[in-house]
Protein backbone atom coordinates (compact mmCIF):
# COMPACT_ATOMS: atom_id res chain seq x y z
CA UNK A 1 0.00 0.00 0.00
CA UNK A 2 1.82 3.10 -1.24
CA UNK A 3 2.23 5.92 1.15
CA UNK A 4 -0.19 8.16 -0.97
CA UNK A 5 -3.41 6.34 -1.24
CA UNK A 6 -2.58 5.53 3.15
CA UNK A 7 -2.55 9.42 3.54
CA UNK A 8 -5.17 10.29 0.77
CA UNK A 9 -7.58 7.81 2.93
CA UNK A 10 -6.63 9.86 6.46
CA UNK A 11 -7.61 13.38 4.54
CA UNK A 12 -10.60 11.60 3.10
CA UNK A 13 -12.05 10.34 6.61
CA UNK A 14 -10.80 13.30 8.18
CA UNK A 15 -12.76 15.68 5.78
CA UNK A 16 -15.97 13.33 5.97
CA UNK A 17 -16.00 14.32 9.86
CA UNK A 18 -19.54 16.23 10.83
CA UNK A 19 -18.04 17.90 13.41
CA UNK A 20 -19.95 21.12 12.99
CA UNK A 21 -22.42 22.33 10.30
CA UNK A 22 -23.38 26.23 10.34
CA UNK A 23 -20.42 28.39 9.61
CA UNK A 24 -20.99 31.44 7.85
CA UNK A 25 -20.26 35.29 8.51
CA UNK A 26 -24.30 35.68 9.08
CA UNK A 27 -24.43 33.60 12.32
CA UNK A 28 -25.32 36.45 14.20
CA UNK A 29 -28.28 38.60 13.29
CA UNK A 30 -26.47 41.84 13.24
CA UNK A 31 -23.93 40.68 10.86
CA UNK A 32 -26.20 39.13 8.54
CA UNK A 33 -28.11 42.98 8.59
CA UNK A 34 -24.75 44.59 7.72
CA UNK A 35 -23.87 41.93 5.17
CA UNK A 36 -27.30 42.88 3.25
CA UNK A 37 -26.66 46.49 3.44
CA UNK A 38 -23.64 45.41 1.76
CA UNK A 39 -25.28 45.05 -1.50
CA UNK A 40 -25.76 48.41 -1.84
CA UNK A 41 -22.49 49.63 -1.66
CA UNK A 42 -20.24 48.95 -4.95
CA UNK A 43 -18.05 45.53 -4.96
CA UNK A 44 -14.90 45.88 -5.06
CA UNK A 45 -12.52 48.04 -3.20
CA UNK A 46 -9.28 49.06 -5.59
CA UNK A 47 -7.04 46.40 -3.80
CA UNK A 48 -9.51 43.31 -4.17
CA UNK A 49 -10.24 43.94 -7.26
CA UNK A 50 -6.42 44.19 -8.24
CA UNK A 51 -6.14 40.98 -7.29
CA UNK A 52 -8.98 39.59 -8.57
CA UNK A 53 -7.55 40.72 -11.88
CA UNK A 54 -4.33 39.82 -11.60
CA UNK A 55 -5.65 35.66 -10.73
CA UNK A 56 -8.06 36.22 -13.34
CA UNK A 57 -5.31 36.73 -16.03
CA UNK A 58 -3.37 34.07 -14.56
CA UNK A 59 -6.68 32.00 -15.43
CA UNK A 60 -7.11 32.64 -18.94
CA UNK A 61 -3.53 32.53 -19.78
CA UNK A 62 -3.71 29.02 -18.07
CA UNK A 63 -7.13 28.05 -20.44
CA UNK A 64 -5.07 29.76 -23.37
CA UNK A 65 -2.16 27.61 -22.95
CA UNK A 66 -3.93 24.63 -22.42
CA UNK A 67 -5.97 25.13 -25.86
CA UNK A 68 -2.49 25.80 -28.14
CA UNK A 69 -1.95 22.74 -30.11
CA UNK A 70 1.39 21.21 -29.43
CA UNK A 71 3.09 21.63 -32.81
CA UNK A 72 6.53 23.68 -34.44
CA UNK A 73 7.43 24.53 -37.65
CA UNK A 74 10.32 25.97 -38.30
CA UNK A 75 12.59 26.53 -41.72
CA UNK A 76 16.71 26.14 -42.36
CA UNK A 77 18.19 28.49 -44.72
CA UNK A 78 21.76 27.05 -45.02
CA UNK A 79 24.87 27.72 -47.60
CA UNK A 80 28.09 25.82 -47.98
CA UNK A 81 31.22 25.94 -50.21
CA UNK A 82 32.75 22.58 -50.99
CA UNK A 83 36.29 23.32 -53.37
CA UNK A 84 35.14 25.97 -55.36
CA UNK A 85 31.33 25.29 -55.59
CA UNK A 86 28.87 26.91 -53.82
CA UNK A 87 25.80 25.28 -52.90
CA UNK A 88 22.35 26.60 -51.09
CA UNK A 89 19.84 24.31 -49.29
CA UNK A 90 16.41 25.32 -47.51
CA UNK A 91 14.51 22.68 -45.30
CA UNK A 92 11.38 22.84 -43.35
CA UNK A 93 10.78 21.12 -40.67
CA UNK A 94 7.24 20.42 -38.89
CA UNK A 95 7.08 18.62 -35.44
CA UNK A 96 4.33 17.12 -33.72
CA UNK A 97 3.89 15.75 -29.70
CA UNK A 98 2.67 12.71 -29.97
CA UNK A 99 3.60 11.54 -26.44
CA UNK A 100 -0.54 11.65 -26.09
CA UNK A 101 -0.02 10.92 -22.44
CA UNK A 102 2.30 13.13 -21.47
CA UNK A 103 -0.57 15.46 -23.11
CA UNK A 104 -3.45 13.97 -21.30
CA UNK A 105 -1.32 14.47 -18.03
CA UNK A 106 -0.49 18.08 -18.76
CA UNK A 107 -4.47 18.89 -19.63
CA UNK A 108 -5.22 17.26 -16.28
CA UNK A 109 -2.69 19.38 -14.57
CA UNK A 110 -4.08 22.60 -16.45
CA UNK A 111 -7.82 21.62 -15.12
CA UNK A 112 -6.12 21.46 -11.44
CA UNK A 113 -4.60 24.93 -11.90
CA UNK A 114 -7.56 26.43 -13.17
CA UNK A 115 -9.88 25.29 -10.14
CA UNK A 116 -7.17 26.14 -8.01
CA UNK A 117 -7.78 29.92 -9.31
CA UNK A 118 -11.66 29.34 -9.18
CA UNK A 119 -10.85 28.98 -5.13
CA UNK A 120 -8.99 31.72 -5.19
CA UNK A 121 -11.09 34.23 -6.90
CA UNK A 122 -13.79 33.14 -4.43
CA UNK A 123 -11.29 33.27 -1.14
CA UNK A 124 -10.83 36.86 -2.77
CA UNK A 125 -14.05 37.82 -2.79
CA UNK A 126 -14.92 36.02 0.77
CA UNK A 127 -11.57 38.75 2.08
CA UNK A 128 -13.25 41.34 0.27
CA UNK A 129 -16.77 40.71 2.39
CA UNK A 130 -15.02 40.16 5.43
CA UNK A 131 -13.01 43.26 5.41
CA UNK A 132 -15.64 45.44 4.73
CA UNK A 133 -17.93 43.88 7.97
CA UNK A 134 -14.97 44.67 9.81
CA UNK A 135 -14.69 48.10 9.10
CA UNK A 136 -18.75 48.79 9.11
CA UNK A 137 -18.92 47.07 12.48
CA UNK A 138 -15.60 49.38 13.90
CA UNK A 139 -17.60 52.45 12.44
CA UNK A 140 -20.89 51.43 14.02
CA UNK A 141 -19.42 50.43 17.30
CA UNK A 142 -17.39 53.68 17.23
CA UNK A 143 -20.44 55.52 16.78
CA UNK A 144 -22.31 54.02 19.52
CA UNK A 145 -19.90 54.76 22.14
CA UNK A 146 -20.13 57.91 20.82
CA UNK A 147 -23.83 58.25 21.90
CA UNK A 148 -23.24 56.25 24.87
CA UNK A 149 -20.63 59.07 25.90
CA UNK A 150 -22.95 61.79 25.39
CA UNK A 151 -25.70 60.45 27.44
CA UNK A 152 -22.85 60.10 30.15
CA UNK A 153 -21.41 63.32 30.14
CA UNK A 154 -25.45 64.64 30.67
CA UNK A 155 -25.69 62.59 33.60
CA UNK A 156 -22.21 64.25 34.77
CA UNK A 157 -22.88 67.55 34.14
CA UNK A 158 -26.29 67.54 35.85
CA UNK A 159 -23.92 66.13 38.82
CA UNK A 160 -21.55 69.02 38.60
CA UNK A 161 -24.44 71.36 38.72
CA UNK A 162 -26.16 69.61 41.32
CA UNK A 163 -22.79 69.61 43.63
CA UNK A 164 -22.15 73.58 43.12
CA UNK A 165 -25.55 73.97 43.94
CA UNK A 166 -24.94 72.37 47.07
CA UNK A 167 -21.40 74.36 47.48
CA UNK A 168 -23.00 77.82 47.00
CA UNK A 169 -24.73 76.48 49.80
CA UNK A 170 -21.97 76.15 51.79
CA UNK A 171 -22.02 72.61 52.13
CA UNK A 172 -18.27 71.17 52.16
CA UNK A 173 -18.33 69.64 48.62
CA UNK A 174 -14.98 71.10 46.95
CA UNK A 175 -13.48 67.55 46.50
CA UNK A 176 -16.46 66.02 45.16
CA UNK A 177 -16.97 69.31 42.65
CA UNK A 178 -12.92 68.90 41.49
CA UNK A 179 -13.37 65.10 41.46
CA UNK A 180 -16.80 65.54 38.94
CA UNK A 181 -15.19 68.40 36.90
CA UNK A 182 -12.23 65.81 35.96
CA UNK A 183 -14.53 63.14 35.27
CA UNK A 184 -15.87 65.51 32.58
CA UNK A 185 -12.71 66.34 31.14
CA UNK A 186 -11.94 62.80 30.91
CA UNK A 187 -15.36 61.46 29.17
CA UNK A 188 -14.54 64.52 26.95
CA UNK A 189 -11.47 63.22 25.94
CA UNK A 190 -12.81 60.12 25.17
CA UNK A 191 -15.73 61.75 23.18
CA UNK A 192 -13.03 63.79 20.86
CA UNK A 193 -11.25 60.16 20.70
CA UNK A 194 -13.68 57.91 19.39
CA UNK A 195 -14.93 60.77 17.15
CA UNK A 196 -11.56 61.18 15.48
CA UNK A 197 -11.25 57.34 14.81
CA UNK A 198 -14.52 57.34 13.50
CA UNK A 199 -13.46 60.42 11.28
CA UNK A 200 -9.57 58.01 10.09
CA UNK A 201 -12.67 54.80 8.84
CA UNK A 202 -14.26 57.85 7.07
CA UNK A 203 -11.67 58.20 5.32
CA UNK A 204 -10.33 54.20 4.77
CA UNK A 205 -14.08 53.67 3.17
CA UNK A 206 -14.22 52.57 -0.65
CA UNK A 207 -17.60 52.62 -2.75
CA UNK A 208 -19.61 52.90 0.70
CA UNK A 209 -22.23 55.34 1.26
CA UNK A 210 -22.22 56.52 4.74
CA UNK A 211 -25.57 57.65 4.31
CA UNK A 212 -27.09 54.44 3.89
CA UNK A 213 -24.34 52.94 6.61
CA UNK A 214 -25.87 55.85 9.38
CA UNK A 215 -29.29 54.60 9.22
CA UNK A 216 -28.33 50.93 10.04
CA UNK A 217 -29.51 49.78 13.32
CA UNK A 218 -28.13 47.04 15.08
CA UNK A 219 -28.97 45.35 18.17
CA UNK A 220 -25.92 44.65 20.07
CA UNK A 221 -27.89 41.80 21.44
CA UNK A 222 -26.20 38.48 19.99
CA UNK A 223 -27.94 34.79 20.23
CA UNK A 224 -24.89 32.85 21.38
CA UNK A 225 -25.13 29.10 20.43
CA UNK A 226 -21.65 27.02 19.75
CA UNK A 227 -19.96 27.40 16.44
CA UNK A 228 -21.15 25.07 13.65
CA UNK A 229 -18.40 24.62 11.44
CA UNK A 230 -17.07 21.66 9.25
CA UNK A 231 -13.85 20.61 9.52
CA UNK A 232 -12.54 22.49 6.33
CA UNK A 233 -10.65 25.92 5.45
CA UNK A 234 -8.84 27.48 2.32
CA UNK A 235 -5.47 26.52 3.61
CA UNK A 236 -6.54 22.90 4.08
CA UNK A 237 -7.93 23.04 0.66
CA UNK A 238 -5.00 24.74 -0.97
CA UNK A 239 -2.86 21.96 0.38
CA UNK A 240 -4.80 19.22 -1.11
CA UNK A 241 -4.67 21.04 -4.66
CA UNK A 242 -0.79 21.44 -3.97
CA UNK A 243 -0.91 17.37 -3.32
CA UNK A 244 -3.20 16.85 -6.45
CA UNK A 245 -1.11 19.08 -8.53
CA UNK A 246 2.06 17.66 -7.42
CA UNK A 247 1.03 13.83 -7.54
CA UNK A 248 0.26 14.55 -11.45
CA UNK A 249 3.87 16.45 -12.11
CA UNK A 250 5.13 13.76 -10.52
CA UNK A 251 3.72 11.21 -13.82
CA UNK A 252 4.20 14.52 -16.13
CA UNK A 253 8.06 14.16 -15.23
CA UNK A 254 8.06 10.38 -15.86
CA UNK A 255 6.64 10.46 -19.55
CA UNK A 256 7.66 13.89 -20.61
CA UNK A 257 10.10 14.02 -24.07
CA UNK A 258 10.24 10.18 -24.11
CA UNK A 259 8.55 10.48 -27.69
CA UNK A 260 8.37 13.03 -30.45
CA UNK A 261 7.37 12.45 -34.21
CA UNK A 262 8.68 15.25 -37.18
CA UNK A 263 8.16 15.73 -40.79
CA UNK A 264 10.97 17.43 -43.08
CA UNK A 265 11.51 18.54 -45.98
CA UNK A 266 14.40 19.56 -47.67
CA UNK A 267 15.46 21.40 -51.23
CA UNK A 268 18.82 21.76 -52.77
CA UNK A 269 18.61 25.46 -54.23
CA UNK A 270 21.03 24.96 -56.88
CA UNK A 271 19.08 21.76 -58.24
CA UNK A 272 16.00 22.64 -58.70
CA UNK A 273 15.03 19.87 -61.05
CA UNK A 274 15.56 17.62 -58.96
CA UNK A 275 12.90 17.62 -56.25
CA UNK A 276 13.15 18.03 -52.50
CA UNK A 277 13.48 15.23 -49.56
CA UNK A 278 11.27 14.71 -47.91
CA UNK A 279 11.17 12.42 -44.38
CA UNK A 280 9.61 11.26 -41.02
CA UNK A 281 11.66 11.00 -37.54
CA UNK A 282 10.05 9.26 -34.41
CA UNK A 283 12.26 10.22 -31.38
CA UNK A 284 12.19 7.76 -28.64
CA UNK A 285 14.18 8.06 -25.46
CA UNK A 286 14.39 4.81 -24.17
CA UNK A 287 16.57 5.81 -20.76
CA UNK A 288 17.71 9.01 -18.99
CA UNK A 289 18.09 8.01 -15.05
CA UNK A 290 20.00 11.00 -14.04
CA UNK A 291 18.09 13.93 -15.96
CA UNK A 292 14.75 12.37 -15.54
CA UNK A 293 15.46 11.10 -11.76
CA UNK A 294 16.65 14.68 -10.66
CA UNK A 295 13.06 16.28 -12.52
CA UNK A 296 11.29 13.13 -10.80
CA UNK A 297 13.02 13.73 -7.36
CA UNK A 298 12.39 17.52 -6.96
CA UNK A 299 8.83 17.12 -7.75
CA UNK A 300 8.40 14.24 -5.55
CA UNK A 301 10.27 16.64 -2.71
CA UNK A 302 7.51 19.23 -3.21
CA UNK A 303 5.19 16.42 -2.95
CA UNK A 304 6.37 15.56 0.39
CA UNK A 305 6.21 19.40 1.39
CA UNK A 306 2.62 19.54 0.52
CA UNK A 307 1.23 16.40 2.61
CA UNK A 308 3.45 17.85 5.36
CA UNK A 309 1.24 21.42 4.85
CA UNK A 310 -1.81 19.54 4.49
CA UNK A 311 -1.30 17.62 7.69
CA UNK A 312 -0.06 20.86 9.30
CA UNK A 313 -3.16 22.79 7.68
CA UNK A 314 -5.54 20.55 9.57
CA UNK A 315 -3.58 20.63 13.01
CA UNK A 316 -3.98 24.59 12.92
CA UNK A 317 -7.59 24.31 11.80
CA UNK A 318 -8.61 21.52 15.19
CA UNK A 319 -6.60 24.30 17.46
CA UNK A 320 -8.26 27.30 16.02
CA UNK A 321 -11.78 25.75 16.57
CA UNK A 322 -11.14 24.81 20.00
CA UNK A 323 -9.96 28.72 20.58
CA UNK A 324 -12.64 30.05 19.15
CA UNK A 325 -14.91 27.74 21.57
CA UNK A 326 -13.12 28.78 24.71
CA UNK A 327 -12.99 32.15 23.72
CA UNK A 328 -16.72 32.39 22.69
CA UNK A 329 -17.32 30.64 26.27
CA UNK A 330 -15.82 33.47 28.14
CA UNK A 331 -17.20 35.65 26.27
CA UNK A 332 -20.47 34.43 26.99
CA UNK A 333 -20.41 34.09 30.70
CA UNK A 334 -18.78 37.48 31.05
CA UNK A 335 -22.08 38.68 29.14
CA UNK A 336 -24.50 36.43 30.82
CA UNK A 337 -22.62 38.52 34.55
CA UNK A 338 -23.08 41.94 33.25
CA UNK A 339 -26.52 41.77 31.75
CA UNK A 340 -27.22 40.98 35.60
CA UNK A 341 -25.35 43.50 36.93
CA UNK A 342 -27.16 45.63 34.47
CA UNK A 343 -31.16 44.26 35.58
CA UNK A 344 -30.50 44.90 38.94
CA UNK A 345 -29.48 48.53 38.35
CA UNK A 346 -33.01 48.76 35.99
CA UNK A 347 -34.19 47.51 39.44
CA UNK A 348 -32.64 50.03 41.25
CA UNK A 349 -33.55 52.86 38.97
CA UNK A 350 -37.32 51.94 39.16
CA UNK A 351 -37.00 51.45 42.85
CA UNK A 352 -35.26 54.86 42.89
CA UNK A 353 -38.47 56.45 40.70
CA UNK A 354 -41.33 55.06 43.21
CA UNK A 355 -39.05 56.49 46.03
CA UNK A 356 -38.76 59.95 44.25
CA UNK A 357 -42.52 59.65 43.47
CA UNK A 358 -42.77 59.81 47.58
CA UNK A 359 -41.13 62.58 47.80
CA UNK A 360 -37.95 61.76 48.81
CA UNK A 361 -34.50 62.70 47.88
CA UNK A 362 -32.79 60.36 45.73
CA UNK A 363 -30.36 62.87 43.09
CA UNK A 364 -27.10 60.95 44.37
CA UNK A 365 -28.59 57.35 44.91
CA UNK A 366 -30.36 57.89 40.91
CA UNK A 367 -26.97 60.04 39.50
CA UNK A 368 -24.50 57.20 40.89
CA UNK A 369 -27.02 54.51 39.47
CA UNK A 370 -27.31 55.93 35.67
CA UNK A 371 -23.36 56.20 36.02
CA UNK A 372 -23.16 52.92 36.87
CA UNK A 373 -25.48 51.64 34.35
CA UNK A 374 -23.56 53.41 31.51
CA UNK A 375 -20.51 51.94 32.35
CA UNK A 376 -22.00 48.32 32.52
CA UNK A 377 -23.61 49.17 29.45
CA UNK A 378 -20.33 49.89 27.89
CA UNK A 379 -18.67 47.13 29.04
CA UNK A 380 -21.45 44.79 27.31
CA UNK A 381 -21.05 46.94 24.04
CA UNK A 382 -17.22 45.92 24.31
CA UNK A 383 -17.74 42.24 24.59
CA UNK A 384 -20.75 42.38 21.66
CA UNK A 385 -17.87 43.56 19.80
CA UNK A 386 -15.30 41.21 20.54
CA UNK A 387 -17.02 38.70 20.01
CA UNK A 388 -18.46 39.63 16.62
CA UNK A 389 -14.86 40.94 15.49
CA UNK A 390 -13.55 37.47 16.97
CA UNK A 391 -15.72 35.54 14.66
CA UNK A 392 -15.26 37.90 11.94
CA UNK A 393 -11.26 36.95 12.30
CA UNK A 394 -11.63 33.17 12.89
CA UNK A 395 -13.81 33.25 9.88
CA UNK A 396 -11.16 35.29 7.78
CA UNK A 397 -8.38 32.67 9.02
CA UNK A 398 -10.91 29.72 7.92
CA UNK A 399 -10.73 31.32 4.67
CA UNK A 400 -13.99 29.83 3.37
CA UNK A 401 -17.98 29.44 4.77
CA UNK A 402 -20.46 26.18 5.27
Amino acid sequence: MSRWFVFSSFIFLFSALPVWSNCKTTRFADLALLDNVREKFSDYSLEYKLQKDAVEQKKANEIRERNTPPIELSVLLSGTQVAGRFTESAEARFTYDINFASKFLNRKRSFLLEENYDKRIQNIDFEERIEYLKKTLLWLYSNELSKMYEKRLEILLQREAYLEEKQRQGLSVAAEVSRAKLEIISLENKILAVNFRQEILTLEFENVNLSVLKNVKILWSPVIRAPSCSKRSYEITVAQDNVKYFNVQKNIDRVSETISSSFFASQDLNESKIGPTVGLTLNITLLSPKTRGTTVRATSEKLDQSMRDLHLASYRLDKLYHEQEKVEALIAANLEAVNTEIEERHRILEELSARAALGQTVFDQKNNTLLELSGMQEVRIQRVFDLYTGWLQFMSVRGLED
